[in-house]
């Protein structure tokens, strides 16, 4: 009898693997589903890194009655008072927050989160935190997007039929800008590498991987879930609990109306008052600053733009959040009022012209307990009423509360 070739050997391992591999990615959502909406929502409303390197609990979270995804960077880590994710742990006003995201996020990793959601996303409230200084560097930090990055959120934007053409062509132009995510990848980087291409037409070669790239997929939907499910299991919950404002009954009028406690010791760190002294003549930083925000001088608008459309075209609700700038201590260094709303007006035009509403919080720019240090934090102060615009948001009076002027 001859002997079977190693091709021949090999295909029944393959098909058994295969096999074994569908039925876990089958099982895990059906296994989520007996452990309770307590015990899941209990693992989505705080902090993992299963949660924002995976698929599924974002998935989880869109699909989760009242909840309601929040993206943002390390502000949704800094121990701030009144951070959202452990204010609204309680169902205070009848729904949690869901906080997606961690320090080195920017609009590229956070359009890539949501991206690889897909369709779950439409018709769906979530909301996004930008920071004042991923708009001011020419480019993400190596080290940033590479710790950012997922192979499982990549893929499923590559193979995914959600996004179209051009969409999948913009996500893979910016992935190949950090080659060093993908040299371990080859089958993804050479799907990324075709998808890149303007009208590009597959492979020969791209086809012949993609059957290895279909049940890579697989494999990591299935360690998300394990990892998820045993999430469930153990749920340690090693953050620290940050003091909250509460009333009884619940009103925001009173818990605003003690807003700067928040901001103040021993709950916060006012910046010191010799920050505030002019140094530069009104207006004489004006070139510099709006030259440091163009949008020949980084990438962050050119993704900022791929999250929005990525939004709209998934036919999502997003509420976009920009953290004022400390107006006082960018106007002691030269900032005029007009350079210092250039910013604002430029991201309120981008979410208008997609029809998404802006918040910028114009009345607390000139509010020194308003943001840490003079950056891209807010402080429990501010968590405040970060946290009024969500709730406003979330049961839809935010007509109200996210107006958003433009030059004064």
């Amino acid at each position: 009898m001859p002997a079977a070739s190693p091709t021949q050997t090999h295909l029944p391992a393959a098909l058994i693997a295969t096999l074994i591999v569908t039925a876990l990615v089958m099982a895990v959502p059906q296994v989520l589903s007996t452990v309770g909406r307590k015990g899941l929502e209990k693992l989505l409303v705080v902090q993992n890194s299963q949660k924002d390197m995976g698929v599924l609990q974002q998935r989880l979270a869109f699909e989760a009655p009242n909840v309601l995804p929040l993206y943002g960077s390390s502000e949704l880590t800094r121990l701030e008072p009144n951070r959202a994710d452990q204010f609204f742990a309680s169902s205070p006003t009848g729904f949690k927050v869901c906080p997606v995201g961690a320090a080195g996020n920017t609009t590229l990793m956070i359009a890539q989160k949501i991206g690889a959601q897909g369709s779950q996303v439409r018709g769906h409230k979530l909301v996004v935190v930008l920071s004042t200084s991923w708009f001011r560097r020419p480019e993400i930090p190596a080290d940033h997007y590479k710790g950012s990055f997922s192979i499982t959120q990549a893929m499923q934007i590559m193979l995914g039929g959600d996004l179209d053409s051009d969409l999948r062509r913009r996500f893979a132009q910016r992935m190949l800008d950090y080659p060093d995510t993908l040299k371990d990848q080859p089958a993804l980087e050479a799907c990324v590498r075709e998808a890149a291409k303007p009208d590009a037409v597959s492979s020969w070669l791209s086809m012949t991987q993609r059957p290895m790239l279909y049940f890579q997929r697989a494999s990591l939907s299935v360690e998300d879930g394990l990892a998820t499910l045993l999430g469930l299991v153990r749920h340690p919950n090693t953050d620290k609990a940050l003091t909250l404002a509460k009333s009884d009954p619940f009103s925001w009028e009173q818990i605003l109306s003690r807003a700067d406690e928040f901001a103040l010791p021993p709950n916060g760190k006012p910046a010191p008052a010799k920050d505030y002294v002019r140094t530069d003549p009104p207006g004489s930083r004006d070139k510099s600053f709006i030259d440091g925000f163009g949008h020949d001088q980084n990438k962050e608008w050119m993704d900022f733009e791929l999250l929005l459309d990525t939004l709209k075209h998934l036919q999502a609700k997003p509420l976009i959040i920009a953290v004022p700038l400390d107006g006082q201590y960018e106007e002691a260094h030269g900032l005029s009022p007009a350079g210092l709303y250039y910013y604002y007006n430029r991201l309120e035009k981008l979410c208008a012209k997609r029809g998404f509403p802006l918040a910028h919080f114009p009345d607390h720019d000139q509010d020194k307990l308003f943001v840490v240090d003079h950056s891209s934090h807010v402080t429990g102060k501010g968590w405040l009423f970060v946290n009024h615009l969500l709730d406003d948001f979330y049961h839809d009076r935010l007509p109200a509360t996210a107006a958003s002027p433009t030059n004064p």
